[in-house]
Order: C-alpha cells, then sequence, then structure tokens
C-alpha cells in the first residue's frame, strides 16, 4: 500500500481510517522496508464484520535476519518485508 512516509504522511492515513470502519492492524511504527528507511508501508486493513476474528497477532517477517542475508541480497528479493496477520478460523459469528 505505500501507506506512510513519503507516499502517506500519519495526519492522511488517520483521516482515512476515520473516515472507514477499517481498523489497520500494522501500526504505524512497524517498519515493513528492507531498505534504510523506516516505514509501515504495508497494512492489514480488516472491516468490521472480521475485527472478531482477529486473533490480535500480527507481525513483519525479517527474512534478513531469519537466513542471514546481507543488505544486498535482501533488496535483490524486495524492497519490502512480508507482513502476517494471525484470525481465528473456528469462532466465526456472522
Amino acid at each position: 500500500m505505500n501507506a506512510d512516509c513519503t507516499y502517506l504522511n500519519e495526519g492522511e492515513w488517520s483521516e482515512i481510517l476515520e473516515a472507514s470502519d477499517f481498523i489497520s492492524v500494522i501500526p504505524s511504527n512497524a517498519d515493513t522496508t528492507v531498505k534504510s528507511t523506516d516505514c509501515a508501508y504495508d497494512r492489514f486493513l480488516i472491516s468490521p464484520g472480521i475485527q472478531e476474528d482477529y486473533a490480535g497477532n500480527w507481525n513483519v517477517f525479517r527474512y534478513d535476519i531469519a537466513y542471514n542475508l546481507n543488505q544486498e541480497f535482501s533488496e535483490e528479493i524486495s524492497d519490502h518485508f512480508p507482513v502476517w496477520v494471525e484470525f481465528y478460523t473456528s469462532r466465526d459469528t456472522d
């Protein structure tokens, strides 16, 4: 989504969320970028109907650390780290 830093500042992001019923699971202080920037470009937005199924767990998969990769090789893979969110699959009430 590139929803941070020079692409979308915190004020704009807050306005977007306030104008909708969606919540951002990945917080603004998460760094999802491989490069030296510190930006939360990648987000998960969830709607009210699925919020109760959100298990409360999320993270940024730092493949550079997990696989002991240097910066140059990590950037060749992608300029974004993958993000994940966990949902309950057996508690759906709607």
